[in-house]
């Protein structure tokens, strides 16, 4: 059975407090909330899945108070899925444990609705020694923290483009991002390209890596991946 929307009324308080409210206010509370979450499917007559009957490597993540979000690529197309706070990367290769289905959810805090997401009670990791073992992918946050080791590189980078520039200088701009993040805080690669990708797409790039690209009107990259064609996976 697919729950839908936010936590069952029957569930929103417990010991007065509002957990549908308060879920992002901290981990603890979102914990809670979780596991209530969870143990009504169980008891309203919900089929249980079996913990690697939802697996494969992750696409894309993003922590935020008390969860991580991932989107995992498995053979029939990839999922969405919310976990306790968990500690991984792109690449990783997850199998989702205890986890229900929930239709037509939002999340505030990525102020996004999901047509179906799975909320599990914990992930199990299969980690690679490095993300370039994966299909000789690297993370933007693995290239954005040291680009000088890469110059002149071809690098493959797979993520979400979030903004796309159509035909500037004989060329199309794209940004690109993962979920993966440098310690500067970075997150964001920019591409050149001759190809035309849908914004909001999740595509792989393989291109030249370059720093410190300056072409004049307001166009300087400290680090920019050029002539990048799309790999056919």
């Amino acid at each position: 059975m697919i729950n839908r929307g936010r936590i069952p009324a029957s569930l929103r308080y417990v010991h007065g407090v509002n957990l549908e409210t308060t879920a992002i206010a901290g981990s603890r509370i979102l914990a809670l909330g979780l596991s209530l979450l969870l143990a009504f499917a169980s008891v309203s007559g919900a089929e249980p899945i079996e913990p690697d009957g939802l697996s494969g490597p992750i696409l894309w993540t993003r922590d935020v108070t008390g969860y991580t979000y991932v989107q995992i690529d498995m053979e029939h197309g990839e999922i969405w899925a919310a976990v306790p706070r968990t500690s991984v990367r792109v690449g990783d290769v997850v199998h989702l444990v205890g986890a229900e289905p929930i239709a037509n959810f939002y999340s505030p805090t990525l102020d996004r609705r999901f047509d179906r997401i799975y909320f599990a009670e914990r992930l199990r990791v299969d980690r690679p020694d490095s993300a370039a073992s994966i299909a000789g992918v690297r993370t933007v946050g693995e290239i954005l923290t040291a680009p000088k080791d890469l110059i002149g590189m071809q690098v493959t980078v797979r993520g979400e483009i979030v903004k796309f520039t159509r035909a500037v200088m004989g060329r199309n701009w794209l940004h690109l991002k993962d979920g993966s993040v440098a310690p500067d805080g970075s997150d964001d690669l920019a591409i050149t390209t001759q190809a035309s990708v849908a914004l909001g797409s999740t595509v792989s790039m393989r291109g030249i890596l370059q720093i410190d690209r300056d072409f004049g009107f307001g166009y300087r990259y400290g680090v920019l991946i050029e002539d990048a064609i799309i790999v056919e996976e």
